[in-house]
């Protein structure tokens, strides 16, 4: 600012301070792109493997459909807006579902394991 002042004062007509757009442009995740993330990590769950943001990454760059995104990036999609926390296995810090979502499954799989004991059908 004290350049631009400066300068008004020499020439006579006011300058317009520079401006420009310097980084990435942000990166945008809609409900269909959280629920792909979420499903590929349980995809990795019931494959019986427990991936780490490394993992995921690879996974999602082979991905042509999947935006473009750091490792950085998705670590800070899972942690802030999918609320995953990330548990230490064998060493390996893995994401693990919201509490209350994993609550809401088991109850859920709880229902559909009684209602097939009941012989209704369930698809």
């Amino acid at each position: 600012m004290y350049r631009i002042k400066k300068e008004e004062k020499r020439w006579g007509i006011p300058l317009k301070p520079k401006t420009g757009f310097s980084g990435r442009k942000k990166v945008e995740v809609d409900s269909f792109t959280e629920g792909v993330i979420r499903r590929a990590v349980l995809q990795f769950y019931s494959q019986k493997k427990y991936p780490n943001v490394i993992d995921l990454h690879r996974y999602f760059k082979e991905d042509d459909n999947f935006p473009s995104m750091s490792r950085s990036t998705l670590y800070r999609i899972m942690r802030r807006q999918l609320k995953f926390k990330f548990g230490k296995f064998e060493g390996k810090p893995i994401p693990m579902d919201r509490p209350d979502i994993a609550a809401h499954r088991a109850k859920y799989l709880r229902q559909i394991k009684k209602y097939r004991k009941e012989g209704r059908q369930v698809n």
